[in-house]
């Protein structure tokens, strides 16, 4: 480490340059690959896979996503002829849609029975050949654009799904940008200067900037999670200002000891960057272990998240040092600099508030030790009653399309809605058959009889309840 910081300060615009052309290069390079994100996930080698891949080589048609255009009739009922002329030419659009397999109207007698018993609200059911995963983004655009187009004072369109809200930006930028600014305000009461508050956060930016091009590329050919980007911010901004923090703390303390600012970075290095280096070694380790689960969106996040760590790690042990080098003792505040002017290279690291608060903890060690503990507990408690469960569509923005569909007449009496009429059944028996693989032949015709939905999200009343309750 020591000889690495001291090549890279003997050589600043080498590597300045050299990080300048990564942060271009990445940035052009996602900018004309772009990033495809997955909207779902994977579960290989568990019985519903296999279902669906069965499913896939049966019936090829009836296999893939399965989104709902939802319409209200502001005035009037949706059985209105104005109505339904602008519903049927929209649907008959959308039934040209490259990956379309089919569209059930409400006004075609299958579709009947979507139409809400105040004939205010309906919806149309189209299905795709392909699973939403598979969808391109333009295509996923043009359906919704499409779909929403007869939208006007009197008739309201929305489509949900997970192909209509792969269209949702799920951009993070305001959240980021109160984090920085959290962590400037930190570092400045901390410093108490402000260039040496801004170089954790420079060093944390270029390399988080460079590892997220490079991860948007990735994305096109390794399957990730729609979360991914948000995932590598929020790990790559906090360990690169840390790490950054660490290297920038004892290069000061080497500087006000009167070491010259080379001997400070280097030493520096040669401590808290070996510290750096194990911490993000061991970080990208722990995050690749999400691989062992074997869902593949999630491996993907995790490979994204470790390619960012591995960045913040690199600009912490080499950028960061040729900017404290450019500063030099300006890294000081100025109370400082005058002390080291005047030879004064002898100081206390510790302040007198925290030396006493951890005098105080020493003394009385089994006191602290045992309402730290009970204070844990108490917090993790929780834990025990945690639920889990797939985020619906009530979670995205209030403005998008998967959510305003749940306009005021389907809110208000969702039971009026009519439900498909269910297959016949009977009680099963106490002692369950023994379970065997179904063929294909009957998949096919189980298909055709009812339509399963591929969609991990929540769809509208009476859509998927084709099946009796559990008893």
């Amino acid at each position: 480490m020591r000889s690495i910081a001291r090549w890279c300060v003997r050589h600043r615009l080498v590597v300045v340059g050299i990080w300048l052309l990564v942060l271009a290069g990445t940035f052009l390079g996602q900018s004309a690959i772009g990033s495809h994100y997955a909207n779902g996930t994977t579960l290989s080698g568990t019985p519903s896979a296999a279902a669906a891949s069965l499913l896939q080589r049966a019936v090829p048609g009836q296999s893939g996503d399965t989104e709902q255009i939802v319409f209200e009739a502001k005035t009037g009922t949706v059985t209105a002829p104005a109505v339904q002329a602008q519903i049927q030419a929209m649907l008959g659009r959308v039934s040209h849609l490259r990956y379309v397999s089919s569209v059930t109207s409400p006004y075609s007698p299958s579709g009947a029975k979507q139409i809400s018993a105040s004939k205010r609200v309906a919806f149309a059911q189209v299905n795709f050949s392909k699973d939403a995963n598979q969808i391109p983004a333009a295509e996923a655009t043009q359906l919704v654009n499409l779909a929403r187009a007869p939208n006007s004072h009197t008739l309201q369109v929305d489509v949900v799904g997970s192909i209509a809200a792969s269209t949702i930006s799920t951009s993070s930028s305001s959240s980021t940008l109160i984090g920085v600014i959290a962590a400037l305000v930190i570092l400045l009461v901390f410093f108490g200067t402000i260039l040496p508050a801004l170089l954790p956060l420079l060093s944390a930016a270029v390399a988080l900037v460079s590892g997220l091009a490079v991860v948007g590329m990735l994305s096109s050919s390794v399957s990730m999670a729609n979360f991914t980007s948000q995932l590598c911010i929020l790990i790559g901004l906090g360990v690169g200002i840390d790490y950054s923090l660490f290297i920038l703390t004892r290069t000061r303390t080497g500087l006000r000891r009167g070491l010259s600012v080379e001997e400070a970075v280097t030493a520096a290095a040669a401590t808290a960057g070996r510290a750096v280096l194990f911490a993000g070694i061991t970080v990208c380790i722990a995050l690749l272990g999400i691989l062992t689960v074997g869902v593949g969106t999630l491996s993907g996040a995790a490979i994204g998240a470790a390619i960012v760590v591995a960045f913040s790690v690199t600009g912490a042990l080499t950028l960061l040092p040729v900017l404290m080098s450019l500063l030099g003792t300006r890294l000081l505040t100025r109370r400082q600099r005058a002390a080291l002017a005047r030879g004064e290279t002898s100081f206390t690291e510790a302040s007198r508030g925290w030396a006493g608060w951890a005098s105080l903890v020493q003394r009385n060690r089994i006191i602290f030790g045992i309402g730290a503990l009970g204070l844990l507990l108490a917090l993790g408690a929780p834990f025990l009653s945690m639920r889990q469960g797939t985020a619906d569509y009530s979670v995205d923005p209030t403005s998008t399309t998967t959510t305003t569909y749940r306009g005021s007449s389907w809110r208000r009496s969702p039971a009026r809605l009519p439900k498909p009429p269910s297959a016949p059944w009977s009680r099963p028996p106490a002692t369950p058959p023994a379970w065997s693989p179904p063929s294909a032949r009957s998949i096919s015709r189980q298909a055709r009889a009812t339509r399963p939905s591929a969609s991990p999200r929540c769809t509208p009343p009476a859509v998927l309840r084709r099946s009796p309750p559990r008893t």
